[in-house]
């Protein structure tokens, strides 16, 4: 991403379905279920996480914005932190590319009665003139559960990798300056990667 911002991790990358239906409970009736629990929470913020990705790719405010908290914010790499309207904005600025595939993955989950810590990446891709490219970027979440199922409250950028052709060409990491490139720059299409929640 010339430099990878906010709307890199959160537009490709940083959710309206499979709500626990009304009245359902998240309490353990049994041995097995925290882990029932567990599962169920992973299966409900990967199908949050896709639908936020669907909002941002078709830059809809309205959509991105119903899957958010009451007092959202992002941090970026930088450090520089965004609220829900700010994040929106910057999604809503970035180029559109629908040669670019998205995905994000929940590597680590954690439930604390309604509140859920995910650690997960978002891998951006595409074909850009002949060459490979490929944004994987990490990110801590928090989601909160109320009656409308899970919402995204706080998404912190943790590390951002680029490759070409399998190189790495720039790597950051929360706070830290951007490394010099190796390479030639990622071009647009790919810095641009639409959510760090798209899972970005």
């Amino acid at each position: 991403m010339p430099l990878i911002s906010a709307k890199s991790l959160l537009a490709s990358c940083a959710l309206l379905g499979l709500a626990v239906p009304s009245g359902a409970s998240l309490a353990a009736t049994s041995p097995d279920a925290p882990a029932l629990q567990a599962d169920m929470a992973r299966a409900e913020l990967q199908q949050r996480y896709d639908e936020l990705r669907h909002a941002m790719e078709q830059r809809s405010a309205p959509g991105i914005e119903a899957l958010l908290a009451p007092g959202f914010t992002s941090t970026e790499l930088s450090g520089r932190t965004l609220d829900a309207k700010a994040m929106i904005a910057e999604v809503q600025d970035a180029p559109a590319d629908p040669n670019r595939d998205t995905r994000t993955t929940i590597k680590a989950l954690t439930l604390d009665g309604k509140e859920a810590r995910v650690r997960q990446t978002m891998t951006a891709s595409a074909q850009v003139r002949g060459h490979a490219m490929e944004m994987i970027a990490l990110a801590e979440d928090t989601w909160i559960h109320g009656e409308d199922g899970w919402k995204l409250k706080t998404t912190t950028s943790q590390e951002m990798t680029v490759t070409q052709d399998g190189k790495v060409i720039r790597q950051a990491r929360l706070d830290d300056a951007p490394e010099p490139l190796h390479d030639t720059p990622p071009p647009r299409a790919v810095a641009i990667a639409g959510p760090q929640m798209e899972g970005r």
